[in-house]
């Protein structure tokens, strides 16, 4: 009897076996492509983590450049650093990305490079700055406008 049980077992998973490779429903179909194409997949998986790589890492130097550059602001606001040396840090950051030329280039007013780089330097201290008081945000504003209007005109003076 037991027997009987197992052969029954047998012939029906033979029939349903059977009926699954007659009638190849897509997932069947679908299953063997994916097993042919397993090498390309396993491929393209190394390909999409060494691009993943990359822009993690791209995305660290990011976060590090702002980093810098948001305590280089702090700095100039606190009057340690003067615009003229935050200016210079910041330029001297972009210098090894060209994109990053591209967007100053394009998005900042000013007359030549430099004149751009203040203008992005003033735009982070304008974020930065917001967080004081009023009257704190003016005595900033005031020397940092002086300083501005200092080295536009020495930058001048020694461009013509």
């Amino acid at each position: 009897m037991f027997q009987t049980f197992r052969l029954a077992r047998l012939a029906v998973g033979m029939s349903i076996l059977l009926a699954m490779t007659a009638f190849r429903p897509p997932v069947v179909d679908q299953l063997v492509e994916d097993l042919r194409e397993w090498p390309c997949l396993q491929q393209q998986l190394q390909t999409e983590q060494r691009r993943t790589e990359i822009l993690d890492h791209a995305n660290l130097r990011l976060r590090q450049r702002i980093l810098h550059k948001e305590h280089l602001v702090a700095l100039l606001i606190e009057g340690e650093c003067s615009l003229a040396q935050v200016t210079e840090e910041f330029w001297q950051s972009m210098q090894s990305d060209p994109g990053y030329l591209t967007v100053l280039r394009h998005h900042y007013p000013g007359s030549n490079d430099y004149e751009k780089t203040l203008a992005n330097v003033l735009h982070h201290v304008q974020f930065q700055v917001q967080q004081l008081p009023p009257a704190e945000q003016a005595r900033v504003w005031k020397r940092l406008e002086a300083e501005r209007q200092q080295l536009v005109l020495g930058r001048y003076a020694w461009e013509h």
